[in-house]
């Protein structure tokens, strides 16, 4: 029987939505956001999609994205409504 990696699993935690979110109200592109952040536009369409897999969002990134969206890491992260939910 073959085996194959599991597929990216939607994000439960709603990470890309903060993302895309974020990116809207700035009035960017993708290619703009990605530009700013260092990356590619695939990237950014991986992340917004939620299909981030389960390594999650390197460190590298999601420092870029929270300076060039003006949210705290926190805040991609969604850590205050962990917080809430614990």
């Amino acid at each position: 029987m073959d085996h194959y990696p599991a597929p990216h699993t939607p994000d439960p935690d709603g990470i890309g939505l903060r993302i895309r979110e974020a990116r809207e109200r700035h009035g960017w592109s993708i290619s703009q956001l990605a530009l700013r952040c260092d990356c590619t536009a695939e990237t950014i369409r991986v992340y917004e999609s939620g299909r981030i897999g389960t390594g999650g969002i390197g460190g590298t990134i999601l420092s870029r994205l929270s300076l060039a969206l003006g949210l705290t890491t926190d805040e991609i992260l969604g850590v205050d409504r962990l917080r809430r939910e614990s």
